[in-house]
Parts: C-alpha cells; structure tokens; sequence
C-alpha cells in the first residue's frame, strides 16, 4: 500500500517520498507552491552531525475520494511513473498483502548525476475514517542496485482524511538525504518542485474509477 516518491526535471530525488524527522529542531514552515486545492510548504532542519536532511516538506490536497483511495493508487505500482516525478520504478520488496511493507523506488536523474532509489518501510494503520502511512528508511537492509546511489535517511507520514462523503484530505510530511555529491540548494529546489508535480499529478489520477473504493473501517 505504498511506495513513495521522486526527484524533478533536474535530478531525480522525491524526498517526496521523506519523512517526518521527529527529533530535529527546525524553522517555521514557509509556504512555496500552490494550485488550487494543493499546497507545497518547507522548512530548513537544524544541520546535523548526520546531514540526515538540508529541508522538509509537507504536502497537502484535498479531492473528491474516499479514504481508501490513496491506498489503492499505492498498490498499483505498475502505475507510479505516471504519477511520481521521476520514477523509473517502485517495487515491493517483502510483506505485498500485508499492512507493513518493504518496497525500493528508482528515479531518474540527468547526466552526469547517477539515478537514484530508496527502501523504505511502510506502515500502515487505519483509525476510523483516517488512515496513516508511516514510512521509515530500510536502505541498509538491502545490497545497492548497479550504477544507482541510495538516498538515506528517510522519513515520512502520510495522513487520509475524510472530510465528508465525496472529500478527502491527503497531506505527506518527509524529509531524506540524496546522498552523492549533489548541491544543497539544486537539493532543495528539486525537493520541493518534484513534491509539488507529484502531488499535482495525484490529485488529478486518485480520481480515476479504478481507484475509487469505500471507506476502510479498523
């Protein structure tokens, strides 16, 4: 029921798929991007001695869906290119019919940057009419695919909540490193610009029959 996100035009790294890094002290949320019901903020984490993050963004839409759709659009990960910037590939790893999973995404990145991929842990727990997704980094469970660099760590949590028969609220907080010798402001753009067109492209396929299912109960 997950997978997660992707790097823009420029170099291939969703940290849109990265996490909610639950100790780092950071600076007060900046909106940078929206388009009618969708919203992109960020804000810069407090530099450590890890270098887990330069920024985090959290990501907000609301749609006519119900719950569970964002579910099943995760679990189509034939599908994720179509809709996560940058996306060569996600794959699930361990656990596909259960509410844990381990799944690898691959993203594109221009010459000369190598592409990228993460393994992320997913966690998935339904509480009434929200559903959480929480998703933590596994990269150092699995070997390194060929001529690709692993992002590390991520972190992030996706929230579903319906707001009434037709809407819900689908927001995503993550943070991540790209890892390899990539500038921190080219990073940072691209963080927020591929989170921006991933989501923009959400709202629009979480619409389609196929993904339209009735609310989840615990």
């Amino acid at each position: 029921m997950q997978r997660t996100i992707t790097f823009s035009s420029k170099i291939a790294i969703l940290l849109l798929y990265f996490s909610l890094v639950m100790s780092a002290h950071s600076q007060e949320w900046q909106i940078e991007k929206s388009s009618g019901q969708t919203q992109i903020s960020s804000r810069q984490l407090v530099e450590n001695s890890e270098k887990q993050a330069e920024k985090e963004v959290k990501a907000t839409t609301v749609v006519k869906a119900s719950s569970a759709s964002l579910l099943a659009l995760l679990d189509d990960t034939a599908n994720a290119p179509e809709w996560i910037d940058n996306c060569l590939e996600v794959k699930v790893l361990a656990g596909a019919t259960s509410n844990t999973k381990i799944v690898r995404s691959t993203f594109a990145a221009p010459w000369p940057l190598q592409n990228r991929d993460m393994v992320i842990q997913s966690v998935t727990k339904v509480n009434a009419d929200s559903i959480f997704i929480e998703v933590t980094d596994a990269g150092q469970q699995y070997p390194e695919q060929n001529n690709t660099v692993r992002m590390t760590h991520i972190r992030g949590l996706w929230t579903v909540t319906q707001l009434s028969q037709e809407l819900v609220r689908i927001s995503y907080q993550g943070s991540g490193n790209a890892s390899g010798k990539v500038p921190t402001w080219l990073a940072n753009k691209v963080l927020v610009d591929s989170t921006f067109s991933t989501f923009l492209r959400l709202n629009k396929i979480i619409t389609e029959q196929s993904y339209q299912r009735g609310l989840i109960t615990p």
